[in-house]
């Protein structure tokens, strides 16, 4: 596990193999105030990475999607003393 703020903040990986085009991202982290989650550069595929930064204890969880609306989704974990981000291949 990892703590909270910045210096403790992980990346999440989105990648689909032969797709070009932007991906999007929703969260219900920040709205409740657990975490934040920001792209890194711009979202675009094959491949695209954020960073999650835990802000408070809670769960909360982001879904990623591409143009096909396709998605995927990560479940968050956030405790005082770190968060955990589970997730699974489509």
């Amino acid at each position: 596990m990892i703590g909270t703020g910045v210096s403790s903040a992980t990346t999440v990986t989105v990648s689909e193999s032969g797709y070009g085009g932007a991906f999007g991202e929703s969260d219900d982290c920040a709205s409740a105030g657990y975490a934040t989650v920001t792209a890194t550069g711009t979202p675009h595929g094959p491949s695209a990475t954020y960073t999650v930064t835990g802000e408070a204890a809670g769960e909360c969880s982001i879904t990623f999607s591409d143009n096909f609306n396709q998605t995927t989704s990560v479940f968050v974990n956030v405790t005082t003393s770190g968060f955990v981000i589970e997730s699974h291949r489509h």
